[in-house]
């Protein structure tokens, strides 16, 4: 989803977990502290760590399920074909590609795919 629809689901969160804990005026805290008198994560952090189970286990399934079988085909694709014209779309895939730039790690081609497999 783009940045202003998530932006707009995290605050609807904070706000939901605001209404249950009723901090009044003099009594205001930061979300930071909010989140941990809550005793929760924010739903961005939750959000990243499904989309990294979800390549664990898309990366530790068969070479032909049909998981595998696309993320091979996006990651081959990526190589030998011409961008699509228009505007950016946001899938799953770039947001996965996203994270992964974060944490140092690359996925431009089918070795660098078996690589993460192991």
């Amino acid at each position: 989803a783009p940045g202003e629809i998530r932006q707009k689901g995290y605050v609807w969160s904070r706000k939901q977990w605001r209404r249950i804990m009723n901090p009044t005026y003099p009594r205001i805290i930061s979300n930071r502290n909010f989140y941990a008198r809550c005793g929760v994560t924010p739903l961005t952090e939750r959000v990243a760590k499904s989309r990294w189970k979800m390549l664990g286990h898309i990366l530790r399934s068969d070479c032909n399920s049909p998981p595998q079988l696309a993320l091979s085909f996006t990651v081959e694709s990526m190589e030998n074909m011409k961008g699509r014209i228009g505007r950016h779309q946001i899938s799953i895939f770039k947001t996965i590609l996203s994270d992964l730039n974060k944490r140092n790690m690359n996925l431009c081609n089918l070795t660098d795919l078996t690589e993460l497999r192991h």
